[in-house]
């Protein structure tokens, strides 16, 4: 929720969310609120109780930034103990060893991974989705016997012609043998139908 809330908030959010995590003894969750709302506001108090929990995050826990591609990726920190998704990029600090996450992106297959922490300074590293192989539909309506339908110079079946295809720009031509063939270039949008 603290994503998607209107800016004029957002700020409120951040820091209360930050205090709170504090006093719940939640220092990553304190750290990335009080830094989230540190990225527009310039605040003493707050950056040193950000810069406090950094210095104590980091005896024990490692600085790790996560990019993903697609850029709009969730990712859910199992470690944390909940499942409250984080938008990517992400900074945490984590403790070293293994530490489980899901990543999620529209039009991407999830991902669950272990994510291997090392000791040592803060790092980046990246996680990228495999893109979801998506579909839509396409209609070839006719009159005429033996018309005949390719896809990018493959015969695909004749008129009345529907089938399921993959997303994607394709070079359509309907003909029948001895004639002009009819051509275009069509797109193939999920869910939908050309």
């Amino acid at each position: 929720v603290a994503e998607d809330i209107p800016d004029k908030y957002k700020a409120t959010v951040q820091v209360n969310l930050g205090l709170a995590y504090k006093q719940l003894d939640q220092p990553a969750e304190a750290w990335h609120h009080l830094t989230r709302y540190l990225a527009s506001n310039e605040d003493t108090e707050v950056a040193g109780w950000q810069k406090e929990l950094a210095t104590d995050l980091g005896k024990t826990h490692v600085r790790v930034t996560i990019r993903c591609v697609p850029a709009a990726t969730t990712l859910v920190l199992q470690s944390a103990g909940s499942a409250v998704p984080y938008r990517c990029p992400l900074t945490w600090w984590f403790e070293p060893g293994s530490q489980p996450l899901r990543a999620d992106a529209n039009g991407h297959k999830s991902k669950v991974t272990m994510l291997q922490v090392k000791k040592g300074p803060a790092y980046e590293t990246e996680i990228a989705l495999v893109s979801k192989q998506q579909y839509g539909h396409l209609v070839v309506e006719g009159d005429g016997k033996a018309v005949q339908v390719f896809l990018d110079g493959k015969l695909e079946g004749s008129v009345p012609f529907e089938r399921k295809i993959k997303t994607g720009t394709y070079e359509l031509m309907v003909g029948a043998p001895g004639q002009m063939p009819w051509r275009k270039t069509i797109t193939i949008e999920a869910d939908k139908t050309v």
